[in-house]
């Protein structure tokens, strides 16, 4: 099997179907300065991402924070609101957003992402 073709195989796994591929696998998730709650905009990015994520098999979701003080609180709000949203709490994972030596950006900082990740990359990438 080529990597072309391994690529095109692990891709349909990743998103489990036709519709779902066309779907994004990361979502920016954007809170107010200095606060862990929710916005209704970001509430709104949320639930879109469990519904992503409900069309999905075989996929981890990895919330990355990058702010240190209010990363854990943020992570558990979005945490609370894809549970919420009848995403299954095991397929969960926190992990830090990585640092770029770029100039600090407080916007940037005050996100947090949801990525889409597959077993299959994991258990491959271990293998290898």
């Amino acid at each position: 099997m080529t990597r072309v073709t391994a690529g095109l195989v692990f891709a349909a796994a990743l998103m489990g179907s036709a519709i779902a591929a066309q779907q994004p696998t990361s979502f920016n998730v954007f809170f107010d300065q200095n606060s862990e709650q929710l916005t209704p905009d970001a509430a709104q990015i949320v639930a879109s991402a469990a519904n992503t994520i409900r069309h999905t098999r075989n996929a981890r979701i990895i919330v990355s924070t990058g702010n240190p003080r209010l990363g854990e609180g943020r992570f558990h709000s979005v945490q609370a609101a894809l549970i919420a949203d009848g995403v299954d709490s095991r397929r969960i994972v926190r992990a830090n957003l990585v640092a770029t030596p770029i100039a600090y950006d407080p916007v940037l900082a005050d996100r947090v992402e949801i990525r889409l990740q597959s077993n299959l990359v994991l258990r491959t990438a271990m293998t290898e």
